[in-house]
């Protein structure tokens, strides 16, 4: 580290989104206010200060004008403020705004609903211990004792009770064969997916406990989008088990950290200025007037098959020399892991929609907004994510290197619209009224790395409005997800997919002076099926996948 200085890149010493918020709380702490993005931009400390001098004023729009709950004057919100037990109602967040519409409108089982599905191991279980200590986890976070509300109201508003009733589920399923086991799980999930978020109860987080054997415990949780997001699940499931290591040993729990509310994240969104009509959609030359279809484009690549029924994932994994060589080519060419990825997905998709104008949604944490402190945002809990389109025009001509500094380029600029309502985003477009502009969006689970390396990466399903949904986790060895709808996107095509991306990764690899086009081109290359592809479907989960999953190399 001798040699690190002024002129020494952010990326090439590691750098991600996460270190970027340290970066920006630290210098804040220092007297220097700046976003994230200006990071991913300038990426040396002397590019950084050269921006500072050139950086222009600040935007000086009058925030737009919106009546806060507490200022309505409708009868319902009044009853609704007024009622026993609540304790506040504020509006929803960017996210929570899009989702409600959704869920609303498209309504499916099990919809912005996450079953997380982990194996831990138990000597001494204790229900009753479990439930006190959950009950204090609800009585820490408001939003384990959120409702939603709307019937009657100028806007929905959130719901925060002073109270909320642990939901747990414990069951002892010890000396039953395997498939007596599985069916049993997939009893519960139906159930559970057939209930749903359920939007009226406070439920941001369900449990069941259900005892294998002498050893271990299959936990099963289901996670409300409307309440918390992958990063604020971090926070709760680590204080968990705080409490519950406490009360294992008999010790008095260290008091609960001071947190930014959700409340002010939302109340600073809403004060920010109107975004300026630029950016993800922006007409360059033109606005979009018709989605991405990429399941189409997929099928028609495949011979004919009957439809199928139902969700599904499948999961693929890096070697490790992939792994190692994408890693060293984010350094070497200054760019994060997460736009070689984005890149690439935007390359297969361009390959199976044969178009050189195509989109992605990508999921954004949420955690650098300027309505407060970057470290603050860090410690909030709530769904301060959302989701946005990233529109991709290629000139397959250009080299690889440059198109993938674009794709950050566009990411970067994203970033000052993440608390934007994706509702307002798609209105720049031309596209009908509610209609997405792609079918799949990245999730980069870069947040809780440390315990996926510890723990393994467990088993889960998510859906939240797309037909598809890739997350990429960045282990010591990276494991790519698609979760799909099978109405839309068949196994075949799903996995045809996966090794497409596969495919341009590698490429990558080769290089990045060649033209881009080579990289398009590569995603269509056919390849075996590697051995270790999972494919999981919806109603026929088993035990002994959640265990191959959570015990796959980590090391």
């Amino acid at each position: 580290m001798d040699d690190v200085g002024v002129h020494t890149n952010f990326f090439e010493l590691g750098g991600d989104s996460i270190h970027t918020i340290h970066v920006v709380a630290k210098a804040r702490q220092r007297g220097l206010e700046f976003a994230p993005q200006l990071v991913f931009q300038h990426g040396t400390i002397a590019a950084l200060a050269a921006a500072f001098d050139e950086r222009a004023t600040a935007d000086t729009t009058a925030p737009e004008h919106r009546v806060a709950p507490g200022q309505d004057t409708d009868a319902e919100l009044r009853e609704l403020s007024e009622a026993p037990g609540v304790v506040d109602v504020y509006p929803l967040s960017p996210f929570q705004q899009w989702a409600l519409g959704e869920w609303r409108e498209r309504p499916e089982p099990g919809l912005f609903l996450v079953h997380r599905m982990q194996l831990l191991q138990v000597s001494a279980f204790s229900e009753d211990v479990f439930v006190d200590c959950f009950h204090r986890l609800i009585s820490e976070h408001p939003l384990l004792r959120t409702t939603f509300a709307w019937d009657g109201l100028a806007e929905p508003v959130q719901v925060v009770h002073e109270d909320a009733v642990p939901e747990t589920t414990f069951a002892d399923w010890r000396g039953l064969a395997g498939p007596e086991q599985d069916a049993r799980l997939e009893t519960y999930l139906a159930a559970d997916r057939d209930r749903g978020v359920d939007l009226g109860t406070a439920s941001a987080l369900r449990y069941l406990v259900a005892l294998l054997d002498a050893e271990t415990a299959l936990v099963v949780v289901s996670l409300n989008y409307f309440c918390l997001d992958g990063w604020s699940f971090e926070i709760v499931t680590d204080r968990l088990q705080e409490l519950l290591d406490a009360a294992v040993t008999g010790r008095t729990p260290a008091p609960a950290s001071a947190r930014l509310p959700f409340k002010e994240f939302v109340e600073g969104v809403r004060a920010l200025p109107r975004a300026a009509r630029r950016g993800v959609l922006a007409a360059r030359p033109r606005r979009p007037d018709r989605p991405t279809a990429l399941s189409e484009g997929v099928r028609a690549l495949l011979p004919a098959q009957p439809a199928e029924k139902g969700c599904a994932r499948q999961i693929i994994t890096l070697d490790r020399d992939t792994t190692l060589g994408l890693r060293r080519l984010s350094q070497r060419a200054h760019l994060p892991l997460n736009a070689l990825f984005q890149g690439a997905w935007a390359l297969v998709n361009a390959a199976y929609t044969a178009s050189d104008d195509v989109a992605h949604g990508v999921l954004l944490a949420g955690r650098s907004s300027p309505v407060a402190d970057p470290d603050a945002l860090s410690t909030m809990v709530g769904p301060a994510f959302n989701i946005l389109p990233l529109r991709t025009r290629l000139d397959r001509e250009c080299d690889a290197g440059s198109f993938l500094k674009d794709v950050l380029g566009a990411l970067v600029e994203m970033g000052g619209h993440e608390t934007t309502p994706l509702d307002t985003v798609l209105g720049w477009s031309d596209l009908p009224p509610g209609t997405l502009p792609c079918e799949s969006y990245i999730v980069f689970q870069n947040v809780g790395v440390d315990t996926m390396e510890r723990s393994g990466t467990a088993f889960f399903v998510s859906k939240m409005g797309f037909p598809l949904r890739l997350d990429v986790f960045p282990t010591n060895v990276v494991t790519v997800h698609l979760s799909y709808h099978r109405d839309q996107v068949t196994d075949a095509a799903a996995t045809r997919l996966l090794l497409g991306l596969q495919n341009v990764l590698e490429a990558m690899l080769d290089g990045l002076a060649g033209p881009v086009g080579e990289l398009v081109d590569a995603a269509l290359g056919e390849r075996a099926a590697p051995p270790g592809l999972g494919v999981f479907h919806e109603g026929e989960f088993r035990v002994a996948d959640i265990r191959e999953q959570q015990g796959g190399e980590r090391a």
